[in-house]
């Protein structure tokens, strides 16, 4: 058995699946996709649908949707990142070439996020593994959110280890 690279992989695909659903249901008027966290750029996102159509075309995983018209139209989808700015267009290559004006010129956007928008973890007895793997992006400051742990785990000893700081009420602990 030949193992696919994870991106892929039908675990990579179902994290796209709903962007290939709705071109494929709005074919062949355009789709239009905002960048929703945790994919920050448009870049990124147009990326991961090329790759999540590529990945159904080549390995056909089961769906329950019209997979017929998929195969039909997945080699004519265009993905665009400059027909509309901080969105990712896809349809067909005449739709979406109308959109993006002849000679543009594209900057560069920045990404800013409100703080609301950012990952808040809140787990209730997990592994040893996965309270470890939060402590340490909070270490690294990727979660930027506090984090609330249920568990029997003496979280507050990671302390000593992790830049991290840790409250406890009860058996819960508030990672910052």
């Amino acid at each position: 058995m030949t193992t696919l690279p994870y991106l892929q992989t039908e675990k990579h695909f179902r994290r796209y699946e709903g962007y290939l659903q709705a071109l494929t249901i709005n074919w062949p008027q355009l789709s239009v996709f905002t960048p929703q966290l945790p994919v920050a750029s448009t870049e990124t996102l147009s990326t991961r649908i090329r790759i999540a159509i590529k990945s159904l075309r080549n390995n056909q995983w089961p769906i329950d949707w019209d997979m017929a018209k998929f195969i039909q139209i997945c080699d004519e989808v265009v993905v665009s990142t400059n027909a509309q700015p901080g969105k990712v267009v896809c349809g067909p290559y005449d739709l979406v070439r109308k959109l993006t004006p002849l000679n543009k010129v594209m900057r560069a956007q920045d990404v800013t996020h409100d703080i609301d928008d950012l990952a808040k973890i809140n787990l209730v007895n997990p592994s040893e593994e996965l309270i470890h793997a939060v402590v340490v992006l909070h270490h690294h400051q990727l979660l930027l959110q506090p984090s609330t742990i249920q568990t029997t785990f003496d979280v507050k000893s990671l302390e000593k280890k992790y830049d991290i700081s840790v409250t406890k009420d009860g058996d819960v602990y508030t990672i910052l």
